[in-house]
């Protein structure tokens, strides 16, 4: 795909002889989420739950994350859309130009951050007197020249990396079974427990939660909607439960959220450090290339490629200021702020999807530019989430979701009748 024709892509409907099916997408779904925080979450789950507990709370939680983005994905590959534009013709072209996508933005950035701190943490264990802020910014700046290289480097990227990092995990499982019997796994017990199960869940949504919400992103470039149930299935539900399983089993005699100390406790040399930096590399590519779409929603006549590099550039200060140190809260936050978003596009795409698609198709200056009634259903949501959070009630996730979804439902309901009655 030439370049010009990629760049009017990031804001156009892919057409359909530009579609790839299901297995570049895959992989550029399964690259963001075989990842060092996935590993880390099973390192966190293993801290506070005993192993059965955390294999119920991954399974729960990334089943959850899986029909999220299926929903999600296939607004995507109906539309042809990125996660992006959707969000202008949901929320209104301002607020889901400037309020909606800078969110997501600032999340990605987010993650950027953080694989950019375990990549550099991955380096100051092959060469322990590297500063970490050097390291971390080196790091950072070889990952965003390679993410706006765009979405087919993408795909080959990941293509060398997940079956490094698969191999990895599945040695390092080898290696701890080799310490520990069936029966040591299954009487583990945490030394302090302090968080619920459904905390747990929450926190294992809030880890993929982005991933699940721009699914639209990748699955844009897919042809059916069973395409779609592939990417989702496979690169969420299934990957993302299975890497958690094995960083709980990893991380077993040494509890901790620290993946590269978990394989350097387990013996592992320069070689499993190299896989880490090179995951975390594919990952990365595609955090920076979802912002940089983002950033290209808001900024239209600036080049991708020159955003998706400042995207790069954000993300590195994060991991240069230690945003790995945050990381538990910076979960938390993601899954009280993203999820009740995709409660209103579900809404908005798949109840009212003639509506909604008759607004994208009449695109002019009248335009709507504040769908409130979108703010306020997302709003609602997010607030209900962190009520939920704080009093540890239900899955507040899920609970953000329903109430956005319910909000924005009845909302409309009351315009159609208003409209009906007044004509």
């Amino acid at each position: 795909m030439a370049l010009k024709e990629a760049e009017s892509h990031a804001i156009s409907v892919i057409p359909e002889q530009d579609r790839l099916g299901w297995k570049a997408p895959l992989f550029n779904f399964m690259g963001v989420n075989i990842c060092m925080s996935a590993l880390m979450g099973g390192g966190i789950l293993i801290q506070q739950f005993s192993l059965q507990q955390a294999i119920l709370i991954s399974i729960s939680g990334n089943l959850i994350l899986a029909l999220m983005a299926f929903l999600t994905g296939y607004i995507g590959s109906h539309r042809g859309l990125s996660t992006y534009i959707i969000t202008n013709q949901v929320f209104g072209s301002t607020a889901g130009k400037y309020l909606i996508s800078m969110v997501l933005a600032i999340s990605s950035c987010g993650w950027f951050g953080i694989q950019t701190s375990i990549s550099a943490l991955s380096l100051q264990k092959i060469y322990p007197s590297i500063d970490f802020t050097l390291a971390a910014i080196a790091l950072g700046s070889l990952m965003t020249f390679f993410a706006a290289a765009g979405f087919r480097f993408m795909a080959l990227s990941n293509y060398l990396g997940i079956p490094l990092l698969l191999g990895l995990m599945i040695w390092g499982v080898v290696i701890t079974l080799h310490t520990n019997t069936l029966g040591d796994l299954l009487q583990y017990q945490p030394a302090n427990q302090g968080l619920s199960i459904t905390q747990g869940i929450n926190m294992i949504i809030g880890l993929f939660v982005v991933s699940s919400v721009v699914a639209s992103d990748v699955t844009r470039y897919t042809r059916t909607s069973k395409d779609v149930m592939l990417v989702a299935g496979i690169g969420m539900g299934v990957v993302c439960t299975a890497q958690q399983i094995c960083a709980s089993i990893l991380a077993i005699n040494t509890p901790t959220w620290d993946i590269t100390q978990t394989l350097a406790d387990l013996g592992f040399g320069w070689s499993a450090f190299m896989i880490i930096l090179l995951a975390s590399l594919s990952s990365n590519i595609v955090n920076a290339y979802g912002v940089g779409l983002a950033l290209k929603n808001i900024f239209t006549s600036t080049a991708r490629f020159n955003l998706t590099l400042l995207a790069g550039c954000i993300g590195t200060f994060f991991a240069a200021s230690g945003i790995i140190n945050t990381f538990i809260e910076f979960l938390t936050w993601l899954g009280i702020l993203i999820p009740s978003i995709v409660g209103v596009i579900w809404v908005d795409c798949l109840i009212f999807a003639n509506r909604s698609e008759s607004r994208s198709a009449h695109s002019d200056a009248s335009d709507l530019q504040v769908n409130g009634s979108a703010l306020t259903g997302w709003l609602t949501g997010a607030a209900t989430s962190w009520l939920c959070s704080i009093y540890d009630i239900g899955i507040p996730t899920i609970t953000g979701i329903l109430v956005s979804a319910l909000v924005y439902f009845g909302l409309n309901m009351v315009k159609i009748r208003c409209n009906l009655s007044n004509s």
